[in-house]
């Protein structure tokens, strides 16, 4: 990462206003409102189907999305509208609120598939490069900035497009599988163990262990109590399929060193065919690794999901993960299935 004494504000030389790209195509632009949720839903589900088939983002996905209490709709949001007032191009670009080690402006945009190769993909590129300059340049902090995406290996077009203007391929990602109906592992808790389902009481201390056991994870930042619990409130987020594993310390007293968290959108069992749980989160406290907590944990929790009626387990990896996490769930019977790539520039 780019180390230096200089704040951001004054290393980067952004534009005094971002203005919406021009007509083009039949398609005019415009900033986003809380009515456009419907059809950047189904225009996102359009487009997974074209460049990441196994996953899609639900309706209170995207709604939680657009009404982020860290985005300034009329800056940070542009939809494209084609000549019959459908939607076929949006994109977003948020200055993330935790700056621990990093600053970053996170951006996506999507083309509908049909619309592209006629340049919508470039100008809108050009409106979220523009507007994530200003976010980064409004920060007074030293620390490096990222204007960074994830995107997926099969979204040929755009990982080009990205390729031709500089971004640097920082990251790969992979997407893991386990069928829960193959035999799973009887892996033991050591023996001061307890796991409990989790639920409001153990928020708190879930979030401290998720940023503890992720602080050493690629550009993790620590999430704030209002991320975490804005998570929770998501019709997606499981509790009854989450589960905390509890330890005393040094005092005696119990406390949460890890966690399993499982979201369920029911929207990609029709896509995909088959019934799965998402993992998001499955992680250690860094003073409680060496005692196989995480092996136990998730054995523990693909039972859950086979007992739930559940067919498959789903998640995502850092592919150098320093944890060794991909050889933990190989072990475990998981297998590749896609990759996603980290895309940046680092200013």
């Amino acid at each position: 990462m780019t180390s230096t004494t200089q704040s951001l504000s004054e290393r980067i030389t952004a534009p005094a206003e971002v203005r919406f790209p021009q007509p083009l195509a039949g398609v005019t632009w415009r900033p986003m409102t809380v009515e456009d949720v419907t059809s950047v839903f189904e225009l996102r589900r359009l487009v997974g189907r074209v460049d990441h088939p196994s996953y899609s983002l639900s309706l209170e996905e995207i709604e939680h999305e657009i009404t982020a209490d860290e985005l300034d709709r009329a800056h940070d949001t542009v939809i494209g509208i084609d000549v019959h007032g459908r939607a076929v191009a949006y994109g977003i670009v948020v200055l993330q609120p935790s700056q621990a080690t990093l600053v970053r402006a996170a951006f996506e945009g999507h083309v509908h598939p049909d619309r592209r190769g006629e340049g919508l993909d470039e100008v809108l590129l050009d409106w979220l490069e523009d507007r994530g300059l200003q976010q980064l340049a409004s920060s007074d902090k030293t620390l490096p900035g990222w204007f960074v995406t994830a995107v997926p290996r099969q979204a040929e077009e755009m990982l080009e497009l990205l390729r031709g203007r500089g971004f640097d391929f920082r990251r790969n990602w992979f997407e893991l599988v386990r069928d829960v109906t193959e035999p799973i592992p009887d892996i033991p808790f050591p023996a001061r163990a307890r796991v409990e389902t989790y639920g409001p009481q153990w928020a708190e201390q879930t979030r401290i262990a998720r940023n503890d056991a992720f602080r050493d994870h690629f550009a993790s930042q620590p999430l704030t109590s209002e991320e975490w619990l804005s998570h929770d409130g998501l019709p997606i987020a499981r509790a009854d399929l989450s589960y905390v594993v509890l330890m005393p310390d040094e005092t005696g007293e119990e406390q949460v060193v890890a966690f399993a968290m499982t979201d369920i959108n029911e929207h990609d069992w029709d896509q995909l065919g088959f019934r799965f749980g998402y993992i998001p989160y499955l992680g250690v406290r860094r003073d409680w690794r060496g005692m196989k907590l995480a092996p136990a944990l998730l054995s523990h929790l693909l039972k859950a999901y086979r007992d739930a009626g559940l067919v498959k387990a789903v998640l995502d990896v850092d592919a150098d993960s320093p944890t060794g996490a991909v050889e933990l769930y190989a072990r475990i019977g998981f297998e590749k299935t896609s990759r996603s790539v980290s895309v940046l520039k680092e200013y």
